[in-house]
């Protein structure tokens, strides 16, 4: 399984992951532990709590995709400081 696919199977929105990747670059999305490629812990408790917008316009998915990347940086801030 490739990031793509890590990504397809949680966000099914094509502006949606289009959005993500271009303002994460993947950092901080996926784990490469123990196998295939899959979403990180900390990005599968942000994208519950923030999920996709519903409209069509990029500048909507790439708004939430800023705020995705603050609360999944926040979250590994958070667990590299315990």
């Amino acid at each position: 399984m490739n990031e793509f696919d890590a990504l397809h199977g949680d966000i099914p929105s094509d502006l949606a992951r289009e959005a993500l990747m271009a303002v994460t670059d993947g950092r901080g999305l996926f784990t490469r532990n123990d196998g295939p490629v899959r979403l990180s812990r900390a990005a599968v408790d942000v994208l519950k709590k923030y999920p996709p917008p519903t409209t069509d316009f990029y500048d909507d998915y790439r708004n939430w995709a800023l705020e995705v990347d603050l609360r999944i940086e926040k979250t590994h801030r958070k667990g590299k400081a315990m």
